[in-house]
């Protein structure tokens, strides 16, 4: 055989086995013809290879739903939204027009409230920097209103409710000990609340903690809750186990001690009165100091249930057309504050109240933990329609982030050949596999936001699905920031720092139900004086204690009689 008739038969061999492989590639599409549910996924997924130049909106993008680029956002038309993002990836910049646009629309129609819970206090120099009229509620600072529990939780279901959140359940071999402590709590404060006729506040609470055996005994026997009680613990036979209930109630309170005295020295303010627009300002804003987050997320998730209930007790508009979003409450940093009770209903429920939440939370581990929701987080994180995604530290939060954006199934072919006796043999193998539409890696390695790169972020809208990566440019976020200005968030005078005890009067009324009529000044100096004070105090508290104790000596607590004595002379 000459070389050209070889060569000829090689190229022969390489037409054939070329015109093979494409009716095989024909064939093999022709039977896994694409769905056009699959096929619109395919232009979907195409769309993630596209420069990023090309993914830049303008002033509106898709639509007014959320304010990204700097337009009004319509707040009726809004639903619950989510911002999650990792520290420093531009969360609080991207939202900071969303906020504005909110901010804006209550200032100009009063009848619109809004709730803001932060720790940071950047929201508060935003709405400073406004010139927006609000009212700051805080714990541990000087400046602010304290709450109001006394108005809040006016009865006795909602004092449960307080105890439960300031003595959390606890399961495991302290198990009765702080359940215990928490049931005292709900004793004290019914007692306290029915004999002062709701005049009272978290000092009240502070002090109840940390008075004497006597003292607390004779609170609660004025009350018909205090009374029942004591027959539970039999404590009136046995001081020891109150000694114990006391003792755990007394590490839950004392992180409260520096509350309690900030509300002996300023207003409180009540969180009901706020939602019933009772109060002058649209806007209120109740500022966590971070250095005392363990002491104040209790009074915190306290005050955030309480004003989910008020919402959600509320009547429903008769035809939907008129529903307007009128309750609004941002949850900044969403993790920080573990299980907040009620917000899994809340955000089912209050929807149709005209409430409306936006939360901006750090990754999804926060609220899987188990001091947090647990195994009902994925189902709050459903119940948030409108989801802003940006820069992800954690592995797990991009693994959720790109399940959002669904999967995509692709076919791979692979083709092989093999000479034989009877020439070139052609294999065709198919594999089916499932992927993500989006990868992980996108959120992982996100390009941080930047006045040059602008902002990258991914969008899951009620209105409009899916969307792909966005980057907002720097400017369009920029003019529509709201302006900031310094608060002063000071603390207490070190002075202040502490409560002050209940004095013979309140003692005198809380344990005997009367008033000390007001006593002559002194002529005395001022310092002389307060010493004598101190030390007529200090002499009552003595014969308090030594008269309670007669008390118990010669009265049966459970019949009434004397003892020594028979019925009839009772």
């Amino acid at each position: 055989m000459s070389l050209k008739s070889s060569i000829s038969s090689i190229s022969l061999r390489r037409r054939r086995a070329k015109e093979l492989m494409i009716r095989s590639l024909e064939t093999m599409i022709g039977r896994f013809r694409p769905t056009p549910g699959e096929a619109a996924r395919r232009s979907l997924h195409q769309r993630r290879e596209i420069s990023e130049s090309d993914h830049r909106v303008g002033s509106y993008g898709r639509g007014p739903l959320i304010s990204l680029a700097g337009h009004r956002v319509g707040l009726d038309s809004l639903d619950h939204t989510m911002y999650m993002a990792t520290s420093g990836s531009g969360k609080n910049l991207l939202a900071g027009p969303m906020i504005r646009s909110m901010v804006e629309t209550c200032t100009d129609d009063p009848t619109r409230r809004m709730l803001i819970v932060e720790a940071k206090g950047q929201i508060t120099q935003a709405l400073e920097g406004m010139g927006a009229k609000y009212d700051l509620i805080t714990l541990s600072s000087k400046h602010g209103y304290s709450p109001d529990f006394a108005k809040d939780f006016d009865t006795y279901t909602r004092q449960v409710q307080l105890a439960y959140n300031l003595v959390p359940r606890l399961d495991g071999n302290n198990a009765f000990f702080r359940n215990g402590a928490r049931g005292l709590l709900v004793a004290g404060a019914v007692s306290i609340h029915q004999i002062t006729g709701g005049e009272w506040g978290v000092d009240d609470l502070v002090n109840f903690s940390t008075e004497g055996q006597k003292i607390v005994q004779a609170i609660l026997k004025r009350t018909k809750i205090g009374r029942r009680f004591l027959r539970i613990l039999d404590s009136t036979r046995d001081a020891t186990t109150l000694y114990k209930l006391r003792t755990e109630l007394f590490t839950h309170m004392e992180p409260l001690m520096t509350a309690a005295a900030k509300y002996q020295v300023s207003d409180a303010l009540s969180v009901i009165d706020f939602w019933e627009g009772k109060t002058e300002a649209p806007i209120l804003v109740i500022k966590v100091n971070p250095e005392h987050l363990d002491a104040e997320r209790a009074a915190v998730s306290a005050l955030l249930q309480r004003s989910f209930e008020h919402i959600m007790s509320l009547t429903p508009p008769v035809d939907p057309r008129d529903l307007r979003k009128d309750k609004l409450i941002l949850l900044d940093d969403a993790g920080f504050y573990r299980r907040i009770p009620k917000f899994l209903e809340a955000t089912e429920l209050i929807r149709g109240n005209g409430g409306l939440l936006i939360a901006l939370n750090q990754s999804v581990e926060s609220l899987r933990s188990r001091t947090s929701y647990g195994d009902e987080a994925d189902g709050l994180l459903a119940n948030f329609p409108n989801l802003v995604m940006l820069l992800s530290a954690s592995p797990i939060t991009a693994k959720w982030f790109s399940s959002r954006f669904g999967q995509i199934e692709r076919v791979r072919l692979s083709l092989s050949r093999s000479f034989g006796k009877e020439g070139v043999q052609w294999r065709a193998d198919e594999r089916r596999s499932v992927e993500n539409l989006v990868f992980d890696r996108e959120f992982l390695n996100m390009t941080p936001p930047s006045p040059e790169s602008g902002v990258t972020c991914y969008l899951k809208t009620q209105a409009f699905g899916e969307e792909l990566k966005k980057v907002i440019p720097w400017e369009q976020i920029i003019e529509r920031t709201p302006p900031t200005a310094y608060v002063d968030f000071s603390p207490l005078p070190s002075s202040l720092q502490e409560p002050a005890d209940w004095d013979m009067a309140r003692l005198e009324f809380l344990c005997l139900g009367k008033r000390l009529e007001d006593e002559v000044e002194s002529q005395v100096s001022s310092s002389f004086g307060s010493s004598l004070d101190e030390f007529e105090t200090a002499l009552r508290r003595i014969v308090f204690d030594i008269g309670f104790d007669m008390i118990e000596r010669l009265v049966d607590p459970e019949t009434g009689q004397v003892s020594g004595t028979s019925g009839s002379k009772s």
